[in-house]
């Protein structure tokens, strides 16, 4: 019979305290180590996510960077393509990640555009407008080198919080 009303006295307190404070306050109040922990776990998270994202994204561009080891125009572009194709099936939350991945295959498309109006010069002769699109191809292809010097920085600094 005590357990009873001691049980009923804690819930009468509960409910009115529940009443009385602001629905803010309340939650404040009882959930607030809750809530410090999720976000600590949250920051961890997105470390982790962050580290994920940068290496598969770091492949992705190591695997694209053998077009540097040859002159073949027709195999340079094969591995653009591969560039392309694997930034197209990449998926990052990252927003700064989201941003170069965005620019990645902007400048993809269009070194494969460039790439493939070089190789058609060259496959008809026109050594002029080879020349002349190989020259756009150099500043095209640094505008990459750019791109991976940003993406190899961001990956290896630490998040700001």
């Amino acid at each position: 019979m005590f357990q009873t009303k001691l049980n009923l006295t804690l819930l009468n307190v509960i409910a009115i305290g529940a009443i009385l404070t602001p629905c803010g306050m309340y939650t404040n109040t009882f959930a607030s180590p809750i809530n410090s922990v999720i976000k600590s776990n949250e920051k961890v998270i997105d470390k982790v996510n962050r580290a994920s994202e940068c290496k598969a994204f770091i492949t992705i561009t190591d695997k694209a960077a053998g077009a540097s080891n040859t002159t073949e125009l027709s195999v340079i572009l094969r591995y653009i393509n591969n560039l392309k194709q694997d930034l197209m099936t990449l998926k990052v939350e990252d927003i700064q990640l989201k941003s170069l991945q965005e620019r990645y295959l902007k400048f993809a498309e269009e070194l494969g555009d460039k790439l493939t109006r070089a190789k058609r010069d060259q496959d008809q002769g026109d050594y002029a407008a080879f020349q002349a699109a190989s020259a756009n191809l150099i500043s095209i292809g640094n505008n990459g080198i750019d791109l991976e010097q940003e993406l190899q920085q961001y990956c290896r600094n630490p998040k700001p919080q």
